[in-house]
């Protein structure tokens, strides 16, 4: 434990503790190693951890910036792209967060652009300590499905616009961030397009109904 507190000495150029960042990049190379059967050398994780270290840093010093873009980017992210390439699926994604046992039941469901159900899929997942949390988890395993099926152009869609700005304007608080730094590392690298919207509640149903379905039966799985 005591290496969490250690410092790191130039030429690094960050005097962020980089352990949990080579930790984190391990686990996407291993995703990307599974789910796209791609590899990353040992100096690539290290680069990526050092260039994530040196990005909180950044960020954390430009908070003030940041909480004033999104104060004025107020609306809704757009929720009818005009261009959308004729393979573009729809992804809606859900989440119900049980505040009692910290734990959220996911869901998400792909369609095609006249709105007929292509795949869906759902997964029960412990240790969640928010809602705001559950909405993010429940977009990364959609992307993770998505990527599993070979789609390789999405627009998702998910009703929590608070989570939506914070991906679209690369705004990460705290309670999301890692779960961010994984949405963004899968859309950027195993997608041709990915967008991201809100969408209102009542165009959200489908998925809030697989979500509640894992909810009532205890149900995982693509």
């Amino acid at each position: 434990m005591a290496s969490y507190h250690r410092t790191n000495l130039p030429p690094v150029g960050t005097n962020v503790n980089l352990l949990p960042w080579i930790v984190w990049n391990l686990w996407i190379a291993r995703n990307q190693l599974v789910f796209e059967n791609r590899t990353s050398s040992p100096q690539e994780c290290i680069t990526r951890s050092v260039a994530a270290a040196r990005e909180l840093t950044t960020a954390q010093e430009a908070q003030a910036k940041i909480t004033s873009m999104t104060d004025h980017a107020s609306r809704p992210a757009d929720t009818s792209p005009t261009t959308l390439l004729p393979t573009t699926l729809i992804c809606n994604t859900d989440a119900v967060w049980r505040s009692d046992t910290k734990s959220a039941e996911l869901g998400w469901i792909f369609t095609d652009q006249n709105l007929t159900e292509i795949r869906r899929g759902s997964l029960f997942q412990d240790h969640v300590s928010s809602a705001l949390l559950a909405e993010g988890l429940a977009v990364r395993s959609a992307l993770l499905h998505a990527v599993s099926s070979g789609y390789t152009n999405i627009w998702l869609r998910s009703d929590s616009q608070v989570l939506v700005k914070a991906i679209n304007l690369k705004h990460r608080p705290s309670e999301l961030y890692w779960t961010l730094i994984d949405i963004a590392s899968i859309s950027t690298s195993s997608f041709s397009s990915c967008r991201f919207s809100y969408v209102s509640r009542l165009q959200n149903e489908p998925a809030d109904q697989i979500a509640k379905a894992c909810l009532s039966n205890g149900l995982n799985g693509f």
